[in-house]
């Protein structure tokens, strides 16, 4: 401890002597890392959220080696209820929808297809090419009448088109209520490929092209919505950048309120703000410096991390009212601005020290977390509170030693217990006079909590941090409403081994055939919705024959070519023994466009099967189940065989936030409580101070708990920092209230006065402080991200309980403690 009060007195003697010197080395560093904030980076992605466990890899190997994210849009196309996508003027809708992506600017980013492979395909794909065969023109569609097609024939056209085999892949884009024969479909998809050789920033640039350009075609009442990933990255991003500068204006705002009621004087507001905003600018530094785009320690800035600019202004305002109150003081003993600085950093100091150390070993519990984004929110908030501690503990008394030192210096406001303060000074003397009914009384409530803890529910999902009046929230509820859930969802099988094998390729065929049988797997015509490999040569196999292909495509292929099929090992359904399966691969190269690519790796040693599924997050464990089964076949003759997706990645999360939480919550009180036993042995030989300066975290933590589980509230991605945040701010008032009650105790005649002396001269900045932080977490409320709502309004739940427990735990602890030991 002789190290941390060397330290103490450097800084004090140097805002004392020195503030000028400290304000322009600070403003040094300002400008530093305000270069290196422009270097943040923010990123929204489920892939953020990965485990590092076998899965995670796996799924990690699937996006790098086949790009099979953002590869593609889905677009989504909702006639709306009563009306079909199947009439006439649908069909021209979708006409109109494909000439807007092939003229638009991203029209070079298009995948290179072929007869079989088309860049563009929709669920009126078929119709339109019936429609050429003709020599219609779409624009006809709307005189069908005066041409003397009536409903019923267009209806009975329609039902020959699509009960076509080559109608197979355009039928799969259609609702699930869909009726051909009837011209009946809410809802159709489009699929738009993109160029698999453009890297990941190309393929999203286009993405938002071509959205774009489907926003500017008139669809009238029907909705049209395109879907990848980037789309939805770049949406939440947006919604990102713009609520984090309301959040945080409307949390300034609310804090300069507060504090003018605190201070009285805008000179100490000022100041308070001013720190607050280098502080900021530090945080935001230390983000960029230490994030991908120069020391790579850390990932981007995610939609968890926005909690924690608006957790630096409570806490900095907090540690800016301890010191300006207690500046105050000194001034009114009748020390000059110079040594009441000074004092202030000296006594305060070592508080706002310990309350650094133990608030950023209580955040930094959370690196022990699988999950690297709350690894990284840690990180940034750790170091965010330290920047907060080297700001506000130099900043703020050396701007008010300047300020106070270049005018006739005026008296401060004088320091009078006001109301609210007065009134918590009796509460604690009540609790003081009673400390053990009190304390058992709180006991109590806090058991109740741990029980309730055990029973809260824990839930991830990406679809959580999506507001509900944005595009991509449209685009869940009608995917939701229209195609049996996640219209984009894929689950992948990943085959290791010589996918040139036959006696491997057959058995992915047969273990396709049984995929049709398996429950939440997409069926057209009964057979599952797979591509692999194996099945794109049984696709090209299909099209040597007009009655298998999209119009006019079979004229296109050569017409030996299911010769050369049956040459090189294909018997129609399956591969001979000895059938020459990589030359099998190259024929499907070259008609079936990159497909082939998008499922098997250069080498030929790794396979794809892309299912595709509606099992959503809560059926993915029976569907895992029943695909592991299915395959058994693929893995008796390969390496290895894994099953991944987004939802089984989510439900693994899931599992990281439950095994971790209890863990972590014993790490950070273990932790911090050594440390504050530690302090309190050494510093002042009374250890057990260390313990009582836990009683707020140890009770306020489970009753926080406790009224989550009554509100049925669970942990997600944001609740789970809950603990950590719990013990930061619970040990911060404990700290201030314990160290003030040695003070005032070697005065006093007795415990119970020293307790109301204690809250009196500490009262104010308690207030404070607790407003400061509960209206900064409070301001969350009214963010449009669900989760982030959760987590203000929990948070500042917490913060109440913390300031509650404290003034009635703690102090009963204390008088029960000062008891005992006189």
């Amino acid at each position: 401890m002789t190290e941390m009060q060397r330290i103490l007195d450097l800084a004090s003697s140097l805002v004392g002597r020195r503030p000028g010197w400290v304000i322009a080395a600070l403003a040094v560093v300002t400008v530093l890392l305000g270069a290196a904030a422009t270097q943040v980076r923010v990123a929204v992605n489920i892939a953020e959220f990965q485990t590092g466990s076998e899965l995670s890899e796996a799924f990690e190997r699937v996006t790098r080696e086949f790009g099979t994210l953002d590869t593609s849009i889905t677009v989504i196309v909702d006639a709306g209820q009563g009306r079909s996508v199947l009439d006439p003027q649908g069909i021209r809708l979708a006409a109109e929808l494909e000439q807007s992506i092939r003229t638009s600017d991203a029209a070079d980013a298009l995948a290179p297809e072929t007869a079989l492979s088309p860049a563009v395909l929709s669920w009126a794909a078929p119709v339109l090419q019936a429609l050429g065969a003709l020599d219609i023109d779409v624009e006809q569609l709307d005189e069908l009448e005066q041409m003397g097609v009536t409903e019923g024939r267009w209806m009975s056209a329609l039902a020959d088109v699509f009960d076509s085999p080559g109608a197979a892949g355009a039928t799969a884009l259609l609702s699930d209520d869909a009726d051909p024969a009837a011209a009946a479909a809410r809802g159709g998809q489009m699929i738009v490929r993109l160029d698999t050789e453009l890297d990941e920033d190309q393929r999203a640039n286009a993405s938002l092209v071509i959205a774009s350009a489907l926003e500017r075609v008139d669809a009238g009442a029907v909705e049209v919505l395109p879907f990848n990933q980037a789309l939805l990255t770049d949406e939440l991003e947006e919604l990102l950048l713009e609520e984090m500068p309301v959040l945080l204006a409307a949390t300034i705002l609310i804090i300069m309120s507060i504090l003018t009621m605190a201070f009285r004087r805008m000179s100490d507001v000022a100041t308070a703000l001013v720190g607050v905003g280098v502080t900021l600018v530090w945080l935001f530094g230390l983000v960029g410096l230490l994030g991908p785009g120069i020391l790579g320690v850390t990932g981007p800035f995610s939609q968890i991390a926005i909690a924690v600019p608006i957790l630096l202004v409570g806490l900095g305002v907090d540690y800016s009212i301890h010191l300006t109150l207690r500046y105050r003081e000194e001034r009114k003993r009748g020390h000059d601005p110079g040594d009441g600085a000074s004092i202030a950093v000296r006594t305060v100091g070592r508080a706002l020290v310990l309350v650094t150390l133990t608030t950023a070993i209580g955040f930094l519990a959370n690196v022990i977390s699988p999950l690297p984004p709350i690894v990284d929110f840690a990180i940034f908030t750790a170091s965010g509170i330290v920047a907060a501690l080297l700001v506000m503990g130099l900043l703020v008394p050396s701007m008010r030693h300047l300020l106070d030192r270049r005018r006739s210096a005026k008296d401060p406001p004088a320091e009078q217990p006001g109301r609210v303060v007065d009134a918590m000074a009796t509460a604690a003397g009540a609790s003081a006079r009673y400390p053990v009914p009190v304390l058992g009384f709180i006991v109590v409530l806090a058991a109740f909590g741990f029980v309730a803890a055990l029973d809260l529910d824990t839930e991830f999902d990406q679809e959580q941090f999506i507001p509900d009046d944005t595009r991509v929230a449209a685009v869940f509820a009608a995917t939701q409403e229209l195609f049996e859930g996640a219209v984009a969802e894929q689950t992948w099988v990943l085959i290791d081994g010589d996918a040139t094998d036959p006696a491997l390729a057959d058995a992915v065929l047969r273990a396709e055939e049984e995929l049709g049988e398996v429950e939440f797997v997409r069926t057209t015509n009964g057979d599952a919705q797979v591509t692999s490999p194996p099945s794109l040569v049984a696709t090209l196999a299909r099209a040597t024959d007009d009655a298998g292909a999209p119009a006019g495509a079979a004229g296109q292929l050569p017409d030996d070519l299911d010769a050369q099929l049956a040459e090189l090992g294909w018997t129609g359904d399956g591969f001979t023994d000895d059938a020459e399966v990589g030359a099998l691969y190259d024929l499907v190269d070259e008609f079936l466009g990159d497909q082939l690519a998008q499922v098997l790796s250069p080498d030929r040693t790794t396979m794809l099967m892309v299912v595709q599924t509606s099992a959503g997050d809560e059926h993915v464990e029976a569907l895992v189940g029943d695909l592991d089964a299915a395959v058994q076949p693929v893995s008796e003759e390969a390496d290895d065989v894994i099953v991944v997706s987004d939802e089984l990645l989510s439900l693994e999360t899931l599992d990281a936030l439950t095994a971790t939480q209890a863990q972590k919550i014993l790490f950070t009180i273990l932790t911090a409580g050594g440390l504050l036993v530690i302090y309190y042995g050494v510093a002042r030989r009374q250890p057990m101070l260390g313990f009582i300066a836990l009683v707020p975290t140890l009770l306020a933590l489970p009753i926080v708990f406790g009224v989550m589980w009554l509100v049925g509230l669970g942990f997600n991605a944001l609740t789970a920092t809950i603990a950590a945040i719990a013990i930061g701010f619970g040990v911060d008032y404990g700290i201030h209230l314990s160290n003030r009650f040695v003070e005032e105790r070697e005065r006093a005649d007795d415990a119970t006065t020293a307790i109301r002396n204690t809250v009196v001269h500490t009262g104010s900045a308690l207030v404070a402080s607790a407003a400061t932080t509960a209206a900064g977490f409070g301001v969350l409320a009214f963010s449009g991200i669900e989760p982030l709502r959760q987590f203000g309004i929990i948070t500042a739940l917490t913060v109440l309980a913390a300031v509650t427990t404290t003034l009635f735990a703690e102090t009963s602890a204390l008088v029960l403690w000062d008891r005992f030991r006189r």
